[in-house]
Order: C-alpha cells, then sequence, then structure tokens
C-alpha cells in the first residue's frame, strides 16, 4: 500500500512557496516545483511518488463541509 501524505493548501507565497498544513495542523512549506499542475488556496495535495498533486474529489468535499458549516451563520438584516 502506497503512503498518502495529505495536506491543505493554506497559501502561495511568492510563486515558490506553498504553505501547507497536514492533518495534524502542522505547517510545511512546500516548494512550488514539486506540485504537479495549478494549485490554489484551499487544495488538498496528496504526495504520490516525489510529488505532490491536487486531490480534486477530495477538495471538493472539503469545500462542500466547509459550506454547510458556515451556512446560516450569517443572517442578514430586513430593511
Amino acid at each position: 500500500m502506497e503512503y498518502k501524505k495529505e495536506l491543505i493548501v493554506d497559501r502561495i507565497e511568492e510563486e515558490l512557496v506553498v504553505v501547507c498544513e497536514d492533518l495534524q495542523g502542522n505547517i510545511i512549506n512546500v516548494d512550488r516545483m514539486q506540485i504537479e499542475g495549478q494549485v490554489k488556496e484551499g487544495d488538498i495535495l496528496i504526495l504520490k511518488g516525489e510529488k505532490y498533486q491536487v486531490d480534486e474529489a477530495s477538495t471538493k468535499k472539503r469545500k462542500r463541509e466547509i459550506e454547510a458549516l458556515v451556512k446560516g451563520m450569517w443572517v442578514e438584516d430586513e430593511i
């Protein structure tokens, strides 16, 4: 079984360093050259071999979960 290391992209700095958080909350800097394809804040990365790749399915699932959590948190005043 291949070890899967998952990271959540927190921010991208100077197009060279991607600051990520692992599932334990540790901050990890990843060199942009270690990531295949396009990456943006909030993406989930999975280590496959020597490179990280965006896990589209996990990223979409996480976004849906966050949207469900914040739904209804803000109530707009009626005028």
